[in-house]
């Protein structure tokens, strides 16, 4: 039997968004019970597993691993529905609010996206505003430094070619290897310094050096042409169509509120924020009666206290709400949770949008993957159990995988320039106070004393963050010896190791975070390949793999086999 690795148990729940329809929905190449898997699933999968698409598996063994897959999520479905567990209450709760998202996805579809239009008239009076009746051709020639900036605008005044110097010496690959030429540009297209700049150059005008994040640059603006409001129109459709459809959504919501009768009972916002303030707890125990005040009328029924907070928690368990007894904020809350969680679902099923047969099969989508990952607790996370026993025996076995690498403290002078860094220097082993000089120049971006004093780790973390030339010379230095200039990410580095700790074992306490994690995630392996496993001899009567359907999925051959 072929075993299930963490990453592919982690995918399994993955494919319950691949089901569905196609070309090729009908031609079968495997069943599990009644279920049937297409090519279509198959290849839905093989997208999923491989980053390139069907063209990334190769061979059929890795085809038979896609189509285990498949097997595997109707297998823990088939059983799930066994045991009932479509009907067990926390699937239900999940199923219940699954429902209220897809009807409220869809009726944004069908009330904010296809009724959100952005007119001519709109659109021109962008174009008028945004004076966009103009284009402009610009070149670049990007360096790191300044000096090097100012060289070259030398050599440019001098009337050497814009074009060559940029294909020699432009760091911006992609634009030097056309001599500089960055291509044509509108208004709000380039960043506000930019723009202001190359808009208000003649044709053939280069500017001055211009800092950027990643040095600076020289532009050039090697074009001009006048624009037509029909050139643009489209795109700028397409630019106003969000805001507007943050209009269209605020005037259905209203029109919602105006339809039902909505009405605020004040008093219900004051019970809720007296029991926040006599608890200090964002969600307060509210008693029997606090719960049944009420906070919302409308046509045909009210929301009460106890509905609202049932609202709060399933509508964003992990958002950021207002603090304690802000009732302005919190009476924003309330409008939305009364919205998503009333007006919105039955405006939904007032246009019979709890039928659509799109939202009734993404709902069986994911009523299965509801059932399959409940089975999966029950089978799998509520049995793992990692001992304090098995946690030392790992951890003493493993010991030098818990090593913390080398440490060191350094204060570090960043400049742009190998002059200036060099001038730093002198005055160092002048005897200038080396913290001083790397607050009043130092150019990292960094906040308070971490922009020049600050811990570096001889590991991959550290060199991901500082650049590996900088992290080898720090641990190449003596400790109090002053290194540099040498050139690194951003620059030139002057710096001095303060102090230094040499690498050393870690304790079980500060890795046995590390090592539970480890342990239970091969727990969970083990228990997810035995569950499969037994589920695979369980059902084994109402597996079938039609062979001959496979092999002409693995070689494309699909097409020709429909038409024979």
């Amino acid at each position: 039997m072929r075993r299930i690795t963490t990453a592919v148990c982690s995918l399994l729940i993955a494919v319950y968004v691949l089901s569905g329809c196609g070309k090729k929905a009908d031609l079968v190449v495997a069943t599990v019970g009644e279920k049937k898997i297409t090519v279509e699933d198959l290849y839905r999968a093989a997208r999923k597993v491989s980053p390139k698409g069907k063209s990334g598996i190769k061979g059929p063994e890795e085809w038979r691993k896609c189509l285990d897959l498949l097997i595997n999520k109707e297998l823990l479905v088939l059983e799930a529905k066994n045991r009932g567990l479509d009907r067990e209450k926390k699937v239900t709760e999940a199923l219940k609010e699954a429902r209220r998202r897809l009807l409220l996805r869809k009726l944004y579809d069908v009330e904010v996206v296809n009724k959100t239009k952005v007119t001519d008239e709109q659109a021109r009076d962008y174009f008028e505003k945004n004076r966009l009746d103009e284009k402009v051709r610009i070149s670049q020639v990007l360096v790191k430094t300044e000096s090097e900036a100012k060289q070259i605008l030398k050599e440019l005044e001098q009337g050497k070619s814009f074009a060559e110097i940029a294909r020699r010496k432009s760091t911006d690959k992609r634009s030097a290897a056309k001599g500089g030429d960055a291509g044509w540009f509108i208004r709000g297209q380039l960043s506000p310094k930019f723009e202001k700049i190359v808009f208000s150059m003649e044709v053939g005008q280069f500017s001055q050096p211009v800092k950027v994040r990643s040095g600076y640059c020289i532009l050039k603006v090697t074009d001009k042409k006048k624009m037509e409001f029909e050139e643009v129109k489209d795109e700028i459709k397409k630019k106003l169509f969000p805001q507007a459809t943050i209009q269209r959504r605020k005037e259905h919501s209203n029109s919602l509120r105006v339809e039902n009768h909505l009405q605020y009972e004040a008093q219900g916002l004051k019970v809720f924020l007296r029991a926040q303030r006599k608890s200090q707890r964002q969600f307060p125990e509210l008693s029997p009666e606090e719960g049944r005040t009420v906070l919302y009328r409308f046509d045909g029924g009210k929301m009460t206290l106890i509905d609202f907070a049932e609202g709060l928690k399933r509508m964003c368990p992990s958002c950021k709400y207002p603090t304690i007894g802000d009732s302005a904020a919190w009476k924003t809350v309330a409008d939305q949770v009364v919205l998503e969680h009333v007006l919105l679902p039955r405006a939904a099923r007032q246009l019979g949008l709890d039928k659509d047969k799109k939202v009734l099969a993404q709902l069986e989508q994911r009523k299965e993957e509801f059932m399959a990952e409940r089975l999966r607790e029950i089978e799998v996370l509520d049995k793992i159990n990692v001992t304090e026993a098995k946690i030392r025996e790992y951890f003493n076995a493993h010991r030098d995988d818990y090593v913390a690498p080398a440490r060191a403290e350094v204060v570090d002078i960043l400049l742009k320039g190998k002059e200036q860094a060099e001038r730093i220097l002198q005055w160092i082993e002048q005897g200038a106070d080396m913290e001083r000089l790397a607050e009043k120049y130092s150019t990292l971006k960094r906040p308070g004393k971490f922009r020049w004093k600050f811990p570096v780790v001889n590991d991959r973390r550290s060199e991901g963050i500082f650049g590996k030339r900088f992290v080898q010379a720090v641990f190449e230095a003596k400790v109090g010896e002053t290194v540099g200039p040498i050139q690194v990410r951003g620059g030139y580095a002057v710096f001095k190791v303060l102090k230094r700790e040499a690498p050393r074992r870690r304790s079980l306490q500060e890795v046995r975070g590390a090592v539970t994690t480890i342990l239970k995630q091969k727990e969970e392996e083990r228990l997810f390949n035995e569950l499969i496993e037994s589920l695979r001899e369980k059902y084994r009567g109402q597996i079938a793999i039609y062979e001959e359907v496979l092999q002409k999925a693995i070689t494309g051959e699909t097409d020709a086999f429909l038409q024979s």
